[in-house]
Formats: C-alpha cells, structure tokens, sequence
C-alpha cells in the first residue's frame, strides 16, 4: 500500500512538471516567451495657434494739443473723424498762420487738418529780409485735407519743415483715405503743397524784366510770387514725407501734389513718396536737389520754368489706366532762346509708363530749348514712344552765349519702348532723336526689363554699365549700377512708405489705403 501511494505522488509530480515545461515556467532559455503588444502612442496635440492680435482702436483725446512756438496758439477742435483704424480727433489749422513760427507735436489720435486755402507768408514776400514764419511737423503727425478744395500754400519768406524719420513718416493726406474709403485709383481728393521761394526763374510777368534777375517773378498763387536773383537762401524741407491722393484743380492751377517754385539748394529735399496725386510733382525754376524720390500712381514729374537743379534715385510708375501723358516732361520758356533754361539733371532713375501719350510725345518728353541730362537710367514704356524731343531749339549746338548746352545729354539709359522708339515734333524728326540718344555712351532702345516687383534692379540690370554721374554734377554720387535700386539688399525704399497696387514697397502692413498708428512718443 505504501508503495502505491509513492507512485501516485511520482506520477502527480511529473505531470506538474510537464503542465510547468508547457507555459515556460521554470524555463528561461529553451521555452516559448509571450511579448505582449507595443501600446499605441498617445498623439501629440496640435497646438492652438496664437491669434493675430487685434490693433488697439485709435481713440481720439478729448481736446487738441497746445501749438508750440513763438505766438503759439490753439488749435480749433473741429470735431471727430472715424475710420478703419479707430476715431481721430480733427485739430484745424487757422486759414492764415500769421507771422508765427508753429510747432506741431506728435499726439496719438490727433489729425491736423486744413480747410480750404491755408496759408504761411513773410511779413513781406518781396523782402527777402522781412519778418519770417514757418511751420514745424513733429514726426509721425498726420493733415488731414477736409476737402478737394483744400489746400497749403507756403510764399517766400516762410519755411514748410517736415522732417520725418524712416520709422515715423509725416503723412499729408485726404479726409477719404483716413476714414478708409479711399482706393488704389482714388486721386484728386484734395489740393496738395505748394512753396514758393526766391531762386531764379525764365518765366517773368513783367515783359520788361530779364530772366533770373531780381525783377524776374511770376504769381504761384495771387499774392504768392515766386522767383527773384537769389540763391543759396532758406527753404522748407521735406524728408521723410507722403503725400497722398493730392492733385484737385485749384483756383488758377491744375495742381500736383507738390509744387515747389523757385526752390533753394541749400537743403536737399529727400526720402518724398508722392502717391495718386494727379500731376505728381512739378518743379518750377529754382535750384532745388533732391534725393530718393517715389512718384507712385501718379501722371508725371514736371520741370519748367527754368529749373536747373539735380534728382538722384527716383522711382516713377504711373497708374495703369489713367490719364494719357509723359512720365516725365521737361519743358522751359516760351522763348525758346532765352539765356535761362531749364537744366534737369537726373541719374540712377526707373521710369514706368503704363499709359498712352499724345500723338508727338513720348514718356520722356523734351521741348522748349530745355537741356537736360539723364544718366544711369531704366525706362519701361513698351506701349509707347521711349523719348520724344520738340522744337529746333532743343537740338541746337552748344551756345555759351545764350546759355544754350546743346542737344540733351543721355548716357547709361537703357529703354524698352512702344513702336515707333523715338517722336520727333515741331521741326525735329523721329530719326533726330534717335541720333541725339545714340550719341552717349551705353544707351540701348532694345531693354528687355528684369526689374525684380517692377523696380528693384535684377540680373539684366545688374549687367549694365554705369556712367559717373558726378562728370555731370558734383552733386551727385559716383554709383556703380544703373536705375534706382541697386538690388534686394538695397532697400532706402522700406519703413518709410506705402504700398498699393502701383508698387508694392513694404506689403500689405503699409498698404497706401490704411493710416499709419504710432505710439507715443517716448
């Protein structure tokens, strides 16, 4: 019995063994191991993207600054004026400033504004030593134009300071584009700016007085007369500035949104967009210079009268669609003979004529004797002539006599031109002009554009060879590249501007239908 009892508890023990052995109990090397399965990771969550911040609504103040300055003054709180950026307070300026000298201040949701003329005049405008006036705009400061007839007009012996910085412009501007109804094709919403001072002219109201002498004067505007013999005087300044939908007809003139007549060149005026403003700018006699010029949207750049003074780096574009004319036009006396002629001097410029001239113009259209010189330029005018020259005065030989140059001095431009290329009139033929261009150095009629967003120098424009611009005038700078933006990295354009459809030079954060909002001053 006892025996049977041991083999039962043998057999029960191998068959433990055997159940063990089964699952790999007590086996870590030869049996068969379950790995459970991997768990499924859990997904990153997408993050939440930041939002946009919404811009702080302008909130105009509940009066307007105290105008700082010799008999300063305050200004009329003409009420509020709202618009896509918020609600500004309209801060109007007196139609006559009188014999002051005013300061206005930066001040967050302030407009300047005029309504109808406004004016700053000397105690005398035909004293250059009278009592002077002048008006200062802190940068950032915005005016607000109330209406198409409004208008600001600065005569001799009063100074128009508008120095603004490449982060805070100073804006001129219509009543539409701050309440945000103004458009890529708005123009003409209000006059513009118009200075006169006291350098020479061709262009004399009395028939007896000698062009460029002292007696030698025309009316900008009654009781705004410019010109006279003096050079080297004080002028208004203009730095860091857009003008903005400008060019609405005044009493007496189809004006542009700035006009600056019998200018000085002791101060060069520099880093000026003017933006949809009908003519544009319009230089009447004097000597002004000027620097890094834009002229957006607009129908041309204007010289007459005897304008002899310098521009440098300028982008011109015309709107598409608008008015029939020249990009740039360049005329003197009508007496094509007298000893004072308009002298434009032009380098390291880009020209786009996007709409149709006149039969006998071209974008560049020269006539009147004038004597211009345009050097290291780009010109885009495939539906039109490229240059036109009118009247046998403005081919004639060098005079010294009669202050006659010779025929237009062109070297280092190259042009893409409508058919025919060039348009002879009034006693010069198609064949004259091409002769005249073929005479400089470097000139091409057959330029096929590589301009990077329609202005910015590519790899075509790189290739060209410059001219040393300071052969024509010490004024200028020696560059080596033609057109006015020498390529991506040169950016004097950005910060400062605004951009439409025309050209876009920042993008959509500075689009030319919005107000810029700055903050307060530190």
């Amino acid at each position: 019995m006892a025996t049977v009892k041991r083999i039962h508890r043998l057999l029960l023990g191998a068959a433990a063994c055997s159940m063990l052995a089964a699952c790999g109990g007590g086996d870590s090397g030869g049996g068969v191991v379950v790995v459970p399965p991997t768990p499924t990771p859990t997904p990153t969550p997408t993050p939440t993207p930041t939002p946009t911040p919404t811009p702080t609504p302008v909130v105009a103040p509940p009066s307007c600054p105290f105008v700082s300055g010799a008999a300063a003054f305050t200004l009329e709180n003409a009420g509020t004026v709202t618009g896509p950026e918020g609600t500004w307070r309209m801060c109007r300026l007196p139609s006559d400033l009188g014999l002051r000298r005013v300061g206005l201040v930066y001040a967050p949701g302030v407009v300047y504004t005029i309504k109808g003329r406004v004016e700053i005049n000397g105690a005398d405008p035909e004293l250059e030593d009278s009592v002077e006036s002048s008006i200062n705009f802190a940068p950032g400061t915005i005016l607000m134009a109330e209406d198409a007839d409004s208008y600001l007009v600065v005569g001799r012996g009063a100074w128009l300071i508008a120095e603004g910085t490449p982060t805070r412009p100073i804006i001129f501007t219509s009543r539409a584009n701050v309440e945000g109804t103004a458009t890529d094709v708005s123009s003409k919403q209000w006059g513009g700016i118009l200075t006169a001072n006291w350098a020479p002219i061709s262009d004399c109201d009395a028939p007896a007085a000698v062009p460029g002498s002292r007696n030698c004067k025309r009316e900008l505007l009654p009781s705004f007369p410019y010109g006279s013999n003096i050079v080297n005087y004080r002028e208004s300044l203009l730095r860091y500035v857009q003008i903005r939908y400008a060019g609405a007809p005044i009493p007496g003139s189809d004006l542009s949104g700035l006009v600056m007549a019998g200018s000085q060149p002791v101060r060069t005026q520099h880093h000026i967009q003017v933006h949809n403003s009908g003519q544009g700018m319009s230089l009447l006699g004097g000597r002004g210079n000027f620097q890094h010029l834009l002229l957006t949207g607009n129908d041309r750049l204007y010289a007459d009268v005897g304008y002899q003074g310098n521009l440098q780096y300028v982008v011109a574009a015309q709107r598409a669609g608008g008015p029939a004319g020249p990009i740039l036009k360049i005329d003197s006396d009508g007496n094509e003979d007298v000893t004072l002629r308009s002298q434009l001097r032009m380098s390291n410029f880009t020209l786009l004529q996007r709409n149709g001239v006149p039969a006998g113009e071209a974008a560049i259209s020269i006539r009147g004797g004038a004597d211009p010189a345009l050097v290291n330029g780009l010109l885009v005018s495939p539906g039109a002539p490229c240059l036109g020259i009118g009247g046998a005065a403005t081919i004639q030989a060098a005079n010294p006599a009669i202050g006659e140059l010779g025929p237009p001095r062109i070297f280092s431009v190259s042009m893409q031109c409508g058919s025919p290329r060039f348009a002879g009139s009034n006693g010069v033929s198609d064949a004259d002009v091409q002769a005249i261009f073929n005479m400089g150095t470097n000139n091409s009629a057959s330029y096929t554009p590589g301009l990077i967003g329609g202005f910015v120098n590519g790899v075509t424009e790189t290739a060209l060879t410059a001219y040393d611009a300071k052969t024509v005038d010490a004024f200028f700078d020696t560059t080596p590249y033609v057109g006015a933006v020498r390529d991506a990295n040169d950016d004097w354009y950005k910060g400062w501007t605004c951009s439409s459809s025309t050209l876009p030079f920042d993008g959509a954060a500075s689009d030319c239908t919005r107000i810029p909002v700055f903050p307060a001053d530190p």
